[in-house]
């Protein structure tokens, strides 16, 4: 049965076989004026010939041309309430201040231009590529590489490895340079370095420290360090010794130990710079603008 009518007006409208609850009265939305209700599913705008429904309610582009910039436009205080999963199969754009209580998973690129602020724990299972500061008061990593960081110290926090209910925090022992070291212990009179330290670190910058083991032996010295090998010298028919050796890394230009400013924010403007050696210089670079490697000096 079909009918044509160019104009209804009735106070309540019903769409099906079988009355809604709303309509006769087992609900609050009777006693409201200008109810419809249907079973569904039921399209408005584009519907498609043939396929399965997919919802209820279903909204398309309006017919004919132009269509609507907006298939579906909700205006209000509180404009729409899902209870329950939503999916969202394309762009996804959010204009004011985006609210969300609960877990958020993601699994597709999200692009975020302006500031975003977060209250709460965030966990990401993929890469992260940001363009801009990142402003933190703790980062926590399971593992992973950092290019640089500044901090007012270092430290890890882990389980402790022997009291049960405990946790271990140590610091790291800091420097005015980017040093390495190495250390064990032997009988030999020579220490081989490792092989990358070639490559690593400035041969004049190399420190030794030597322990004799179980005696005292005032004889025990550094004879050179040549050719990537600490040569050791004494007077004892035998002797083991602990070794630490230190050096700068010539892989990194030297670390620049203060400049003028206020917050950690303030070296990339700073021009007033002094390095490890003393020397002082102005960095002209302007890093916010033109970013590029720093070149103080040659150690070869």
């Amino acid at each position: 049965m079909s009918a044509s009518l160019e104009s209804l007006n009735v106070g309540k409208f019903h769409v099906g076989p079988i009355p809604s609850p709303a309509i006769s009265g087992l609900s609050l939305s009777a006693f409201l004026p200008g109810l419809m209700t249907a079973p569904g599913p039921a399209y408005f705008g584009a519907a498609p010939g043939v396929g399965i429904d997919l919802g209820t309610v279903n909204i398309g582009p309006k017919l004919g041309l132009p269509p609507a910039p907006c298939s579906l436009n909700v205006v209000g205080p509180i404009a729409a309430n899902f209870t329950g999963m939503t999916n969202v199969i394309g762009a996804f754009n959010v204009y004011g201040v985006g609210t969300k209580l609960g877990a958020d998973i993601s699994a597709a690129i999200k692009a975020t231009v302006g500031a975003t602020a977060e209250v709460g724990s965030t966990a990401n299972a993929s890469n992260n590529a940001t363009a801009g500061n990142i402003v933190c008061s703790r980062i926590t990593a399971g593992f992973g590489a950092f290019a640089s960081v500044a901090a007012p110290f270092k430290q890890f926090d882990i389980p402790h490895p022997t009291r049960s209910g405990y946790r271990l925090a140590h610091a790291a022992l800091e420097g005015p340079e980017m040093g390495v070291y190495y250390r064990g212990k032997t009988k030999e009179k020579t220490i081989p370095l490792p092989e990358y330290w070639t490559g690593l670190v400035h041969e004049e910058s190399i420190t030794v420290q030597l322990t004799p083991i179980g005696k005292a032996c005032s004889t025990l010295h550094v004879k050179k360090v040549q050719d990537n090998v600490v040569h050791v010298g004494h007077q004892a028919s035998e002797l083991e010794y602990y070794y630490i050796i230190h050096g700068e890394r010539k892989d990194l230009d030297d670390l620049v130990v203060e400049y003028k400013g206020e917050e950690m924010e303030d070296f990339a403007k700073s021009e007033d710079k002094i390095v490890r050696s003393g020397e002082k210089f102005l960095d002209k670079r302007r890093i916010y603008e033109n970013p590029e490697v720093i070149k103080l000096k040659s150690h070869e």
